[in-house]
């Protein structure tokens, strides 16, 4: 092909010698001619790449690219070849990378790819190969990655198949047909590091050294096969593997002793989602450096043999989640010098843990014992001698009341969740006893634990969050939260049979910062609820329908609040002083108050910090003079929603100087008087797109 008929072709004329060819998507049904005498262009001789994916090749002619000396990237994916023969690829001495993927290649000829000497990249993956014999993939020297994944019809292979491949370091086998790994199908590969087979549902037999001297592989995945047991020196000398997976096989019923004894370099096993019914004393034996362990989600396991984790030096990271397992006998995790997280969660049948089921974790700083509805019991020093542990949850649970002494000796724990325990009725006044770093205690959700001793908390220095939520306290008395010197959030919301509160009931909690009181049966807030309470800047009373009356500095005398909510209560009137020396308070929510019909005059007054106030959705009828009096950062006011409010009275908003915003949506008011524009000429008054709201009276 001439100069001139090349930039025919292209519809451009060439100045540069082309480097790319791109011939994607256009429906080409064979490779062009043309191509045969690409080098003896000068300006197509030097051509790196050439991509003709998607199209509807079904062949590549012998000798079509043998003249391309400089190309490096070849890419025939998504077309329809049918085989790969020798001589398709002929001296294309400097090709790295060869994509033949998403084709229908059934049969590929010995020694089809022998005259690629540079070749790094091949992947051959969804299509329908039969057979990889031991000359399929000779003299590639170089060969780093070789992918021959979704291959459903290629069910052998022959040992010596990869025999030629010395610096093959990927080998992706994913979703093929393979039945059986065979001794020596993977031999003379020493630089291979990482096998993908997994996806195999046919692969049942693992031969003894199937994977056999691979000196540098570090990751194997042989996860969702069926495969039904693992036995001795299926794993043997691989000196450098680190990562085993072997989760999703549900046929796997069976792990022989000493099943990955020759592994001294394996950091993470996965068992996740098999058929492993006991876990034998010898199964994890010379695992000198394994750092997780997986064992979840094995419905069947329900025998755990003493000793059977027994030295693993290194391990750190254990899951035993979702499993069969009845109990933890004494000793079962004995000699784990370095485990730090122990998962027991959801074993739905585990009903007994021993004194000692956790002796000699000198290290384990988490453990999770959520949902095991049927451990019905802790008993005292269950969890004696963890001095390491920072978090332990034990919600879900049956346990019925925590007796004295269950926590002691726990010197590190920070966070203990016993949230969503519905049979728990009981907490003594020892309960949490000796627990000097307890920053956080969620019980939420007890539905049954209806009383709270005096002093049930006493003694907690370091509790900084308490969460007793979602209950059906009845009562709080005097003294519950004595020597709490830094709680700073308490919450006691949705606690529907929790009807009044006493004088001074928080005064002992000096770095309380929040408290929730939010959807409860209290009916008021006397005088005094609330004293000597320094640092609190939240506090919620929302939804509490039954609160009808607040006093006269009820809320007063909280001098770092700034955010105070009262919406739907039963609130009737906010009165002369209800809100005295809050000098901080930014955020006044007192929206969705339907019973809320009257302001009094100054009802606001000295809030000189408040920014938002929310009046939406109430029953007020009319804004009096000063309402809103010398409120001097107010910028946003909420009145939306008030159907019986039908004007403003403009002498209401005087003391209201950096008022910026004023929401009327859905009000009953017709019309604004001009009257605030010239007092607020910045004012921006939102109202809904289709109201009759006029602008000036």
């Amino acid at each position: 092909m001439s100069v001139k008929d090349l930039d025919k072709l292209f519809g451009v004329k060439l100045f540069q010698p082309l480097k790319d060819l791109d011939l994607q998507e256009n429906n080409l049904t064979e490779i062009p001619k043309w191509m045969v005498n690409m080098n003896k262009n000068r300006k197509m001789r030097y051509v790196r790449r050439i991509y003709l994916s998607n199209n509807s090749i079904t062949k590549i002619p012998l000798g079509v690219f043998k003249d391309l000396f400089e190309l490096l990237s070849l890419n025939l994916s998504s077309n329809q070849i049918t085989e790969i023969k020798k001589g398709n690829f002929s001296n294309l001495l400097k090709l790295r990378h060869l994509d033949i993927s998403d084709n229908q290649i059934v049969e590929i000829s010995d020694t089809s790819f022998s005259s690629l000497p540079s070749l790094e990249f091949l992947d051959l993956s969804n299509n329908n190969i039969l057979e990889i014999t031991h000359k399929t993939f000779v003299n590639l020297l170089k060969l780093k990655k070789l992918g021959l994944r979704e291959n459903h019809n290629l069910t052998t292979l022959h040992p010596g198949a990869f025999f030629d491949l010395p610096s093959l370091e990927i080998l992706v086998l994913i979703k093929t047909g393979i039945t059986e790994i065979k001794e020596g199908v993977f031999v003379n590969l020493p630089k291979l590091n990482e096998i993908f087979l997994g996806e195999n549902p046919n692969l049942s037999i693992l031969h003894p050294k199937a994977f056999f001297d691979l000196p540098e592989l570090e990751y194997l995945d042989l996860s969702e096969t069926g495969i039904t047991e693992i036995k001795e020196g299926v794993f043997v000398n691989l000196p450098k593997l680190k990562k085993l997976f072997l989760g999703d096989n549900p046929n796997l019923s069976i792990l022989h002793p000493k099943a990955f004894f020759d592994l001294p370099e394996l950091e993470n096993l996965d068992l996740r989602k098999t058929g492993i019914t006991e876990i034998k004393e010898g199964v994890f034996v010379n695992l000198p450096k394994l750092k997780k362990l997986f064992l979840g989600q094995n419905p069947n396991l329900s025998i755990l043999h003493p000793k059977a984790f027994f030295d693993l030096p290194e391990l750190e990271y254990f899951d035993l989640f979702n499993t069969g397992i009845t109990e933890i006998k004494a000793e079962t995790f004995v000699n784990l010098p370095k485990l730090k997280t122990l998962d027991l969660s959801f074993n739905f049948h585990l009903t007994t843990l021993h004194q000692k089921s956790f002796y000699d974790l000198p290290s384990l700083e988490v453990l999770n014992l959520q949902g095991n509805c049927r451990l019905w019991n802790l008993y005292p020093k269950a969890f004696y001698d963890l001095l390491e542990l920072k978090e332990l949850d034990l919600s879900k649970t049956g346990i019925r009341e925590i007796k004295a002494g269950t926590f002691v000796n726990l010197p590190k724990l920070r966070f203990l969740n016993l949230s969503i325990n519905y049979h728990l009725t009981t907490l003594h006044q020892k309960s949490f006893y000796d627990l000097p770093s307890l920053e956080v205690l969620n019980l939420q959700k007890n539905q049954n634990l209806w009383n709270l001793y005096p002093k049930a908390f006493y003694d907690l220095p370091s509790l900084e969050t308490l969460d007793l939520s979602s209950k059906r306290i009845t009562e709080i008395k005097a003294q519950t939260f004595v020597n709490l010197p830094k709680l700073k959030k308490l919450m006691l919301n949705n606690n529907l049979s929790l009807t009044s509160l006493h004088r001074k009931f928080f005064s002992d909690l000096p770095e309380l910062e929040t408290l929730s009181l939010s959807n409860t049966g209290i009916t008021e807030i006397k005088d005094q609820t609330f004293v000597n309470l320094p640092k609190l800047k939240k506090l919620m009373l929302k939804k509490n329908l039954s609160l009808t009356a607040l006093h006269r500095k009820s809320l007063s005398d909280l001098p770092e609040l700034e955010t105070l909510s009262l919406s739907n209560t039963g609130i009737t009137e906010i009165k002369d002083q209800t809100f005295a020396n809050l000098p901080k308070l930014k955020k006044l929510m007192l929206n969705n108050n339907l019973s809320l019909t009257a302001l009094h005059r100054k009802s606001f007054s000295h809030l000189p910090e408040l920014e938002t106030l929310s009046l939406s959705k109430t029953g007020i009828t009319e804004i009096k003079d000063e309402t809103f009096f010398n409120l001097p950062k107010l910028s946003t006011l909420y009145l939306r929603d008030n159907k019986s409010l039908t004007s403003l009275n403009p002498k209401a908003f005087y003391g209201l100087p950096s008022l910026k915003i004023l929401y009327l949506f859905h009000s009953g008011i017709s019309f604004i008087p001009s009257e605030i524009y010239v007092k607020f000429p910045h004012i921006k008054i939102e109202r809904a797109r289709n109201s009759r709201l006029s602008q000036f009276n």
